[in-house]
């Protein structure tokens, strides 16, 4: 017998059996799209992480003598969650939107279609590598807040539950912004006219009830300032919804972008450049 007619297996070959997941497709796109985030560590992790501790430090010196005060603490308190979630979501965000994006218009985003993964395991590619950039950047930002404040959290579980879910969640939109997306103009119109107002305006900087109702109203339907306000929950113990409400609200918005993305990525939804 010839080479060519020999069985695989007498030719030295290895017959790799796919299960219902494809385990090792997936971990392979997580290590190409963190490989690209490590790449660039200083611009994809350490400067988001520095442009929220400046957020601080300008807060910090606003406050001035009142920095001192019980009133002074309070609000400095309150505020140090929000900018640590903002830091989670808006590198969420950006992680995959970018990728994808950049993938799209340089034609090479089917050197990631071609392998035999399924919609929902591209999409639980991206949304992992996604959620890990996030959480790299957050850490840096809480260590910074928990030792320059003196911040201890009053739930660990609450606090992780809530971080991890805020970097799935933005991951989510991330991708469907740059499914969406047909150039560089359309991503950055998403995050100025919408990511962006949704994030700063979720309760990051003032409590909920002190919104004018419209405002407030409009908060209760936001996905995102259950985010923050869950995360606050386990940071400093002050929330305005209850705590399960917020993870039952994260959660369920976390399986339907979830959905959406894998019908959007099966039905090939703009993904040529």
């Amino acid at each position: 017998m010839t080479g060519a007619e020999l069985p695989q297996a007498d030719r030295g070959l290895t017959v790799r059996h796919i299960g219902r997941v494809h385990w090792m497709g997936v971990a392979t796109l997580v290590r190409r799209e963190l490989r690209r985030v490590l790449m660039e560590w200083l611009e994809s992790i350490v400067a988001p992480a520095f442009s929220t501790l400046v957020y601080i430090a300008v807060f910090t010196f606003a406050l001035g003598p009142d920095l001192d005060t019980p009133a002074g603490r309070e609000a400095l308190t309150f505020i140090l969650p929000g900018l640590v979630v903002l830091t989670i979501t808006e590198r969420a965000a950006e992680t995959p939107a970018f990728s994808l994006m950049f993938d799209k218009l340089e034609g090479s985003l089917s050197d990631v279609l071609m392998p035999p993964l399924s919609p929902g395991e591209l999409t639980a590619g991206y949304l992992f590598s996604g959620t890990v950039a996030a959480l790299s950047t957050g850490t840096i930002v809480l260590a910074v807040v928990a030792l320059g404040f003196g911040l201890v959290p009053t739930n660990l579980l609450v606090l992780f539950c809530f971080a991890i879910g805020g970097g799935m969640l933005l991951t989510l939109v991330g991708i469907l912004i740059a499914l969406q997306s047909q150039k560089w103009d359309h991503v950055a119109a998403y995050f100025v006219f919408a990511i962006v107002p949704t994030t700063m305006l979720s309760g990051v900087f003032v409590p909920i009830e002190a919104l004018p109702d419209p405002l407030a109203a409009a908060m209760w339907v936001n996905p995102v300032f259950y985010v923050i306000d869950g995360f606050r929950a386990g940071l400093i113990g002050v929330h305005s919804a209850p705590v399960a409400q917020s993870l039952a609200v994260v959660v369920g918005t976390i399986a339907m972008l979830w959905v959406v993305c894998g019908r959007l990525i099966a039905g090939g939804y703009r993904l040529k450049p």
